[in-house]
């Protein structure tokens, strides 16, 4: 009753630009098909990758109690505090293990001579998941041995304020479900 999961696969649609072949060689450009074959569909107000979550800003065992998150400033005595309590969760971040495994090398390196794919992924921390996926998200794009430093999906363009808030709710998420 939260959502559905199904399989995906990607449009028969042309996706690439001609000056931008290397985008099909891209990790990134296929996303999620690259690396996963199901994904779910979560109704409001639940989310994450099985619906178990709440959306960002609700909580409880149905996701119908609304959370009012209040920033406090730094330069006040409780603000001071709450910075103090931020580095305590970033350390628990940084010793409590991910429900999430990242993969320890490029799509294409995945497979084998032969055709068959070896699975090169690995358990991580939750403070290095988001190092990883903010690196991920920023590496340069490559095509064969050429590389375009230019391109980095993460920061140049019109996405980069959007992204950037994205994953900054999603990293305070985490803290806030390590913390209780």
């Amino acid at each position: 009753g939260r959502g559905i999961c199904d399989y995906i696969a990607p449009s028969d649609e042309g996706f690439y630009e001609p000056h931008l072949s290397y985008l099909e060689l891209d990790d990134r450009s296929l996303w999620p098909y690259r690396f996963f074959n199901r994904t779910c569909q979560c109704e409001f107000p639940f989310s994450g990758a099985d619906c178990g979550q709440c959306v960002y800003s609700y909580s409880g065992p149905e996701c119908t109690q609304r959370n009012i998150v209040t920033r406090r400033n730094i330069a006040t005595e409780e603000g001071r505090e709450m910075a103090d309590k931020f580095i305590t969760y970033i350390q628990w971040a940084k010793g409590n293990r991910s429900d999430y495994s990242v993969a320890t090398s490029k799509y294409r390196a995945m497979f084998n001579d032969d055709g068959t794919i070896e699975s090169k992924f690995t358990t991580t921390s939750v403070y290095n998941y988001f190092v990883y996926i903010h690196s991920y998200a920023c590496f340069a794009v490559t095509e064969g041995d050429a590389v375009d430093h230019n391109q980095d999906w993460a920061h140049s363009g019109p996405a980069f304020p959007t992204w950037h808030r994205a994953y900054m709710m999603l990293f305070e998420r985490a803290l806030q479900q390590l913390s209780g």
